[in-house]
């Protein structure tokens, strides 16, 4: 937002994956927003280490509650990005979203299975979503179902952020000879 202007809250539901723990640094860093990072507790310390303004352990609380008793207090959430997926919070988003300028986006859709693949794609196997895009799009608050995607231009301010201490990108397993050549070792891994 423009100097003077509100600071945008943001929710970041799977905020300890590799996908919401970019997300949780790049609102912070990138646009100032009030970050709620939504995460077990075994992550709680990683995502307050990612600069998140309030980490909600779900296993010890129930967010989506804390999502309501932050809007009763008058701190409506003017976006949700969901890495989790799953329809939990679906039917309720739009208490704790402002329909004018809020919105919610998944980039996994209603889909919970690790085995399908996420993102737009689920329009076609969870229709409802359209209705959720079309009745956000004219009502509000926003629904989309999206695939992030990479452009040298972003990837490279991140690097500007890497290199200042701003961003930092948690590696959690080095898998050694993953690209030989014959790629047993992937294949070992699958199975």
């Amino acid at each position: 937002p423009p100097p003077g202007t509100f600071q945008r809250r943001v929710v970041v539901r799977g905020a300890s994956g590799g996908t919401g723990s970019c997300i949780v640094q790049l609102a912070k860093v990138t646009y100032d927003c009030h970050v709620t990072a939504i995460c077990s507790s075994k992550n709680v310390d990683y995502v307050k280490s990612l600069a998140a303004d309030e980490v909600i352990d779900y296993t010890s609380r129930d967010g989506v509650q804390s999502l309501l008793s932050a809007r009763a207090l008058g701190q409506p959430m003017d976006l949700i990005i969901d890495c989790v997926g799953g329809t939990e919070i679906i039917s309720i988003y739009v208490c704790f979203i402002p329909a004018i300028r809020g919105a919610y986006v998944t980039i996994v859709g209603d889909k919970t299975s690790v085995t399908t693949i996420g993102g737009p794609i689920t329009y076609l196997t969870n229709p409802i979503q359209i209705f959720r895009y079309l009745h956000g799009f004219i009502f509000g608050p926003r629904y989309a179902c999206v695939s992030l995607f990479m452009k040298s231009k972003y990837l490279e301010q991140v690097v500007i952020l890497g290199e200042r201490g701003e961003f930092t990108c948690e590696v959690q397993e080095v898998i050694r000879g993953a690209f030989d050549e014959n790629g047993d070792l992937l294949d070992d891994r699958k199975g």
